[in-house]
């Protein structure tokens, strides 16, 4: 009787549980690292080639793409690009206005009015501020000093390279006033406010009018103590307040100066 031969033992079989191995690992690795920079679209895609290769028999596994989790994360992207904008478009006002504030220090330096000319950026905007001394004679609101008058125009025409709205603002001490022209502080405030906007008009026709308003405040925002003739000295005055209109209240005020 012939002897029967053992069948032939395959030492290589442990190549294909191998195999299986690798390719479970090599997808596990990849899920990791799609999860790690999540994509909708790219997650989808992966479900549904993953879910071919291990169930050829289903179509997708992935869920679809409109569902509330995946709508709430287009939302939270797209709030975050219009934070980025309003970001941008602050820092570029913010640098506008810091520029327009060094030139006309520079005019303020040249002409020596630093004393009764000052300037200072805080989120509110760009406040220019000039004692009443250096523009009109007491209880007048007709501008007589020419070297002030040149300040006024070169403020204007920097102004003109900015879009803000610009707020010419009067404001005197406590003392009454009581004159056929002016029957009260409002009305001498108002009348010196509108003298400074019209001098810079008139220098610079370019100005539009519709970025500007003349107010009168009176004696009723005074920033210094009426009760001694230096504090009067410093309420009257006339300030220029170019206002931001993308301010982010990460600017504060300069030493001494308040928001408004």
């Amino acid at each position: 009787m012939k002897k029967k031969h053992e069948g032939h033992v395959n030492h290589e079989r442990y190549l294909v549980t191998y195999s299986d191995l690798i390719t479970l690992l090599l997808a596990f690795f990849i899920i990791l690292y799609s999860m790690s920079t999540p994509d909708a679209k790219k997650m989808e895609s992966l479900a549904n080639q993953l879910s071919i290769q291990f169930h050829p028999q289903s179509e997708s596994i992935a869920p679809p793409l409109n569902s509330d989790k995946n709508v709430s994360a287009r939302t939270r992207g797209a709030a975050v690009t219009e934070q980025e904008q309003k970001t941008m478009a602050s820092v570029s006002e913010q640098n506008s206005l810091r520029e327009a504030k060094e030139k006309i220090e520079k005019e303020v330096k040249e002409r020596g009015l630093e004393k009764d000319v000052k300037t200072s950026l805080s989120d509110s905007g760009l406040k220019i501020t000039l004692t009443d001394k250096v523009l009109f004679e007491t209880g007048s609101a007709v501008l007589n000093n020419s070297n002030t008058m040149g300040l006024l125009d070169e403020i204007g025409f920097i102004l003109s390279t900015v879009e803000n709205p610009v707020s010419i603002e009067g404001h005197t001490d406590n003392v009454p006033i009581n004159n056929p022209q002016y029957p009260s502080n409002w009305e001498l405030s108002a009348a010196r406010s509108l003298s400074v906007l019209k001098e810079m008009v008139a220098f610079t026709p370019v100005l539009d009018p519709t970025r500007f308003s003349a107010t009168g405040f009176g004696e009723f925002k005074p920033i210094a103590d009426n009760s001694n003739s230096a504090g009067r000295q410093k309420n009257r005055r006339v300030e220029i307040l170019v206002k931001r209109q993308n301010a982010d209240g990460l600017l504060k005020p300069e030493r001494g100066e308040t928001k408004k």
